[in-house]
């Protein structure tokens, strides 16, 4: 089954709503799986105040008396404010001053580390800038990209050149430039660089503000799929009507419009 995954957008949601919920708190955690931890001891950061939360990539990180707790979601993973009908599938369960915050997780793949100051930096060493909320020049996007021979689309993919981009982004973000998933960067022409710089975080916002809330969505739960594109094969395009396309590239469906995004 096709699965739709947090990528940035659903990570900065989630990140701001931490915010809310937790920033400021002296935090109780109540660990339900043991296995969720996957580094260092969870128990110092007991009774503890969240000084910081931030997003990088697709990480959480909260800053907690000079060590950082570090969320990634995986395929299922995000973080509710509790409720009965959520219990099932939580794993941790934050308490703060005015909130308690589940890390819920179907799938069980989401996990969280402790770490110290290099064991942060150790972590994220090998991403890439992020893709947003800063525009990234064309001058940029060519030194980064210009000399791969391969397809646009897996190249954006690579986390080591640009950090927080995903499945379902890349074929937004190539949908709203008019470039062809399937074409090289070695073929782009200046205008489609400056397009490419453009859409990658009027994409990224938008989705953001789209689908703020207190809870994100998953489309294979019954969340409304309110991408261009992306799992919507056979249904019109959005600008010019003709049929959306689907296919595997690299190992996972690329959807694209073959008017609008000519080889």
């Amino acid at each position: 089954m096709e699965r739709f995954v947090p990528e940035l957008p659903e990570v900065e949601i989630m990140c701001r709503n931490l915010r809310r919920w937790l920033l400021g708190s002296s935090i109780t955690i109540d660990i339900l799986d043991s296995k969720w931890c996957k580094e260092g001891d969870i128990g110092l950061l007991q009774s503890k105040r969240v000084d910081r939360i931030f997003r990088r990539a697709k990480y959480i990180v909260l800053s907690i008396d000079s060590r950082y707790l570090v969320l990634h979601f995986r395929m299922t993973g995000k973080v509710v404010l509790d409720a009965p009908e959520k219990r099932k599938s939580a794993r941790i369960v934050f308490c703060g001053s005015d909130n308690k915050v589940l890390f819920i997780d179907r799938r069980r793949l989401g996990e969280g580390r402790v770490l110290d100051e290099s064991g942060l930096q150790d972590l994220f060493v090998k991403l890439g800038p992020d893709a947003w909320p800063e525009r990234k020049s064309e001058v940029w996007w060519k030194a980064a990209f210009g000399s791969l021979k391969g397809n646009v689309k897996p190249a954006i993919l690579q986390q080591s050149r640009i950090a927080g981009i995903g499945n379902i982004l890349a074929s937004e973000i190539l949908f709203e430039a008019r470039i062809s998933p399937f074409r090289s960067f070695l073929t782009l022409k200046d205008s489609e660089w400056t397009a490419l710089a453009d859409s990658t975080p009027k994409v990224i916002s938008a989705v953001i503000e789209r689908d703020m809330a207190d809870e994100i969505g998953f489309v294979q739960d019954g969340a409304q799929n309110n991408f261009s594109l992306y799992g919507k094969k056979g249904e019109p395009c959005p600008r010019c009507k003709a049929p959306i396309q689907k296919t595997k590239q690299s190992g996972r469906f690329t959807y694209w419009c073959s008017l609008c995004q000519p080889k």
